[in-house]
Parts: structure tokens; sequence; C-alpha cells
């Protein structure tokens, strides 16, 4: 996981472009991360949901910027809409896990919102 983690890290600074490969890479190291304990288990993959959600924002904004200013077909609406709704998903897992965890949860929850587009959903974790 320590390989996934350092990969996904390094494409996160790569903007929109990478984020399919962040998330990716964050997957892979999240099916692995009991391999970390501890203090590394815990900024590891807070660091990870963290990534994959912040990636899949940044999927779901261009998704819905290509609809929206681009071409209005169903085929660019269903992915706007997909991607949106795995953008919501990550933020939740992510703000779930940093409740659970007991790290800061402002830049999770904002996320959160800003995703799911109400508050409501994002408590009721």
């Amino acid at each position: 996981p320590d390989l996934c983690y350092k990969y996904a890290l390094q494409l996160s600074r790569g903007g929109v472009s990478r984020s399919s490969g962040v998330i990716r890479w964050t997957e892979y190291a999240l099916e692995n991360k009991q391999r970390w304990q501890g203090q590394t288990y815990k900024n590891r993959v807070f660091s990870l949901y963290k990534l994959r959600a912040e990636a899949g924002a940044r999927l779901g904004e261009a998704a819905e910027k290509e609809f929206t200013t681009g071409d209005h077909t169903e085929e660019n609406e269903a992915k706007a809409t997909r991607l949106r709704g795995s953008a919501k998903d990550y933020a939740k897992e992510w703000l779930d896990y940093a409740r659970s965890s007991g790290q800061d949860t402002q830049t999770a929850m904002s996320l959160c919102v800003s995703a799911a587009g109400n508050r409501q959903y994002c408590d009721g974790g």
C-alpha cells in the first residue's frame, strides 16, 4: 500500500487529467490498508480518502462543465450524473472516516456538502 499511496499522491498533483488514476491507486492502497498500523494507518487512510474525494470532485466538476458548456447529449448528462454521485460518495466516506478516527472534519464536511448539494446528507453519518 505504500507504493500505491505515494503514486496516488504524485498523481494528485497533476490536475483533473490524472484524477481517474488517483482514484484507482487510492483504492488499491485502501484494499491493503491493514498492512499499516497505529498512527501511520490513521494518517495514510485519512489522506487516501481525502485524495480520492478531491479527485472525484474534480472529475464531477469537469463532467458537469462539459455538459453545461459543451454538448448537451444524454451521454454527457449520464456521465456528469454518475461522476457527481461518485464524488458525493467519496466525500461522505472521507467525512465518515474523519469522524470515526477523531480527525478534523471541517474540510471533509465542506467537500461533502458541495458534492451532495445539501448538509443533511453529510450530517447523517
